[in-house]
């Protein structure tokens, strides 16, 4: 099988080198990396030049809320990918040496995958802080989602991967109403409904965590946070909808109970 690593960047040059020498530096090799550049005015382009197996796509910035500058960049390079497998990385991120060989092992074992996740290091200011892993094993995740009311069980954009057939089903994201939805949440929440699904406890990636971080700031304190979590429940109870399928009661759920309270009672962060 063939694994194609989607990479979006928007003038994070400062961390691109970090990113793909750990591309680089794989124990097996991804069979095509394709970095999307939305108009970075950094140096972004010129270093990822210097690495010959990067296809770079450079175009003008897309100029919408960011989740949607990053479901632009997602579906343009996933439209010139030719890979079985689609990893997606975010250029501030970066991949432990055996991501790439662990990943295409996983879906090589299991034709029925449809997407795999996996526990990340926390990553600030050059040292890993933590272990962080929000999946739970052994469980559908359709059991799952109905026991707690809840779909929040999953890592960030970096530690996922896709079978193609899956992935072509939820791309390409076309603007909506849901601008704080961002992609991960769009392509992971409903992969149980479509095949299986899997999350391991290997930390295979570096998720870097610093100011600029555009889902930082929306998260920048406990209102916010509590209208993303609704934004993100409506999005999957719409596509449910859709689907003919049972949809999530998620103001049931303790979690969004805590949500609510810390917004009500303790916005600031």
């Amino acid at each position: 099988m063939k694994v194609s690593v989607l990479i979006n960047n928007y003038n994070y040059g400062r961390y691109l080198k970090e990113c793909l020498d750990s591309l680089e530096a794989q124990s097996v090799k991804a069979d095509e990396v394709i970095l999307y550049d939305d108009g970075s005015s950094d140096d972004s382009i010129e270093i990822a030049s210097k690495y010959s197996f990067v296809k770079i796509i450079s175009n003008t910035n897309f100029g919408e809320k960011p989740a949607f500058n990053q479901a632009n960049a997602i579906n343009i390079s996933f439209k010139e990918s030719t890979g079985d497998i689609i990893c997606l990385l975010d250029s501030d991120d970066f991949f432990d040496k055996d991501k790439i060989k662990t990943v295409k092992e996983e879906f090589e074992r299991n034709n029925n995958l449809v997407f795999l996740q996996h526990a990340y290091n926390e990553y600030i200011d050059g040292k890993i802080t933590r272990i962080v892993d929000y999946s739970v094993k052994n469980i559908d995740y359709k059991t799952l989602y109905r026991k707690k009311n809840y779909t929040a069980f999953f890592n960030p954009t970096s530690t996922m991967s896709f079978s193609r057939g899956y992935l072509s089903k939820m791309l390409p994201i076309v603007k909506d109403n849901f601008w704080r939805v961002w992609p991960d949440v769009r392509v992971s929440r409903l992969s149980p409904y479509y095949g299986e699904t899997k999350s391991l406890p290997n930390p295979l990636t570096y998720y870097r965590r610093h100011g600029n971080n555009d889902s930082g700031i929306m998260n920048k304190n406990h209102k916010n946070t509590l209208l993303n979590q609704i934004d993100h429940h409506e999005y999957i109870n719409t596509m449910l909808d859709k689907m003919k399928r049972e949809k999530i009661n998620y103001r049931k759920s303790f979690s969004f109970f805590k949500f609510w309270i810390k917004a009500s009672f303790f916005n600031k962060m």
